[in-house]
């Protein structure tokens, strides 16, 4: 069998839908009234879960606020199996990181993927997403235990990026076969077992993405905005 598990510490976004979805698969939810302290919350309640479980259990990760489930649990078993098939040494399956090459608007597909370049920053690797994942128990202790030594309490993704090609057990779902994750402003639902919608798009969470979650990635944006906010002031002053 295989095990649903997603982190939500409240009720959110599509949540409900989720949780109580017209497939009646049991989701099992962590962190569920806990205080939220960062992005890094999630991999580490995922991995203190995964030490109850037997190693050669199946878990499938999904976000609480964003995802739902497309297909019934015996379909996504048997799609996995499938795929190992093909990659007899994968025990571990991500996913890719939302595809804003496609989208059609050159402004929005220009500043996601500047985004994209400052977070990630992978070179020749490819971007894969935190918010869906599955494994096997015994492996998936392996790649989430990096973030035990993981410092920054609002960085998961930029970690998982700069590991998880060092592991010849992981595979990336590059066809969205079993996850899609929907670009930003293109919510189209894909043939996939699990699709994750973009969460809410506005100022608030660009800003906190930007000073906050990524702070460290944009400390050159930051000081630039700093000095042409001062200038204006400056000449506002001037001015009057």
């Amino acid at each position: 069998m295989v095990e649903i598990v997603t982190y939500a510490t409240h009720s959110h976004g599509l949540f409900e839908r989720l949780y109580n979805n017209d497939l009646g698969i049991d989701v099992t939810v962590l962190g569920w009234g806990k205080k939220w302290n960062g992005l890094r919350d999630k991999p580490l309640g995922v991995l203190k879960y995964l030490e109850k479980l037997n190693d050669n259990s199946l878990v499938v990760f999904v976000d609480g606020f964003d995802s739902i489930i497309n297909k019934p649990l015996s379909d996504i078993i048997e799609l996995f199996t499938e795929m190992k098939k093909e990659k007899p040494n994968m025990r571990v399956l991500l996913s890719i990181e939302q595809c804003y090459n496609k989208q059609s608007n050159i402004l929005i597909k220009w500043f996601f993927k500047y985004m994209q370049y400052k977070v990630y920053s992978c070179d020749n690797h490819t971007i894969v997403n935190s918010g869906l994942y599955m494994g096997y128990v015994k492996e998936l202790k392996i790649l989430l235990s990096e973030h035990l030594n993981n410092p920054n309490k609002n960085v998961d993704q930029i970690l998982l990026n700069k590991i998880y090609w060092k592991y010849d057990f992981v595979e990336i779902d590059k066809e969205n076969k079993m996850f899609y994750n929907c670009p930003v402003y293109m919510c189209v639902k894909g043939d996939a077992c699990f699709t994750q919608y973009p969460g809410e798009f506005n100022f608030q969470r660009i800003k906190r993405a930007v000073t906050m979650d990524y702070n460290h990635c944009f400390r050159k944006e930051i000081a630039f905005m700093k000095v042409m906010l001062g200038l204006f002031l400056i000449y506002v002053s001037l001015k009057i």
